[in-house]
């Protein structure tokens, strides 16, 4: 069945609405479902020169679907049954500003417009403190899913390997044959 807007009205997910998607999505049988997968998006999402066009690349193109498998075959602007709160319809489509949601709610009642974003935010391995930081971890999480490149993400992913090869240079100066041979070096070290 084909959505109408005018039978479907709907609000944006807050943090209310995130925290009722993650205790759902925290559910064994429910997270199984919702596995994400990599896609090669890399042709999709060209010529983007940093985060915030990514950011808006990423909510202008239904990126549910290269996502979560579970979402592949479900058509744009068709109800379903919910994969997240029982009872409910959901749909996958534009709201009103251009932007791609998946929409939840129990029949002929308002609706709450999950974006990409907002639904990977409701996933129990979110890491970071606050809003801000978790927003960083998904963006990072969804440019791995989706194999996007630009500068700035090029240039974080060479500093995390510097970082994790001085990491492990570091380990090592910890051994006790190191501090044994080269004792003003550790010190300074």
């Amino acid at each position: 069945m084909t959505i109408s807007r005018e039978f479907h009205p709907y609000r944006s997910a807050f943090i209310q609405e995130r925290m009722m998607a993650k205790n759902e999505l925290s559910k064994g049988e429910k997270a199984s479902k919702w596995r994400k997968t990599m896609y090669d998006a890399s042709t999709t999402f060209v010529n983007l020169k940093n985060h915030d066009e990514f950011e808006s690349a990423a909510v202008e193109n239904n990126v549910f679907s290269m996502v979560f498998p579970n979402l592949k075959v479900i058509k744009e602007e068709t109800l379903f049954p919910c994969e997240i709160f029982d009872g409910n319809e959901a749909w996958i489509g534009k709201d009103t500003t251009g932007k791609y949601k998946y929409f939840t709610g129990q029949p002929y009642d308002e609706a709450v417009a999950y974006s990409i974003f907002d639904l990977l935010l409701c996933f129990p391995k979110v890491e970071g403190k606050g809003y801000t930081q978790q927003r960083q971890f998904v963006r990072d999480e969804l440019i791995n899913l989706l194999n996007v490149s630009y500068d700035n993400v090029d240039w974080e992913r060479e500093e995390k390997e510097k970082y994790i090869e001085n990491e492990r240079i570091l380990a090592l100066y910890k051994n006790q044959d190191f501090q044994g041979k080269y004792p003003n070096l550790f010190k300074k070290i």
